[in-house]
């Protein structure tokens, strides 16, 4: 597994365990299911959120995963797409204005699986983002 350089920053572990990739789909296991693929692991930060929905067979050694990725919390940036869990890792910002303090990503520790429609509150074919979908209109 891969050595994790911000777990003191962090405080809590970010790379899932073995025992948690054992349960956790393989790629193109959830292939087809477009927004309706369910979410087993979330990361988020000041610059975005990441869902993942499946894992690389090589993780160990790639660190590659899938999943649905919104930056900034802009809905029409979103997509689904693969990216590297070893460089959200290691990604450290620093406040331009403010508290001269570190911004990381970290895992969501109370994260309960479900689709990503669900995850990121989104409604309607078109991917419209909404603060609560329950309610929408569109």
């Amino acid at each position: 597994m891969f050595i994790e350089k911000n777990r003191r920053l962090r405080g809590h572990r970010f790379y899932p365990t073995a025992r948690e990739l054992a349960k956790y789909p393989k790629l193109y296991a959830q292939e087809g299911k477009g927004l309706d693929a369910t979410v087993h692991v979330h990361y988020f930060g000041a610059a975005g959120d990441w869902w993942v929905t499946e894992f690389a067979d090589d993780f160990d050694t790639t660190g590659e995963v899938f999943g649905y990725v919104r930056l900034a919390g802009n809905p029409q940036g979103a997509e689904l797409c693969y990216f590297d869990l070893r460089d959200l890792e290691q990604t450290v910002g620093r406040a331009r204005y403010g508290l001269p303090v570190p911004i990381y990503v970290e895992r969501d520790c109370y994260w309960s699986p479900k689709t990503i429609r669900e995850a990121a509150r989104i409604c309607g074919p078109a991917q419209h983002f909404c603060r609560d979908a329950d309610k929408c209109a569109a």
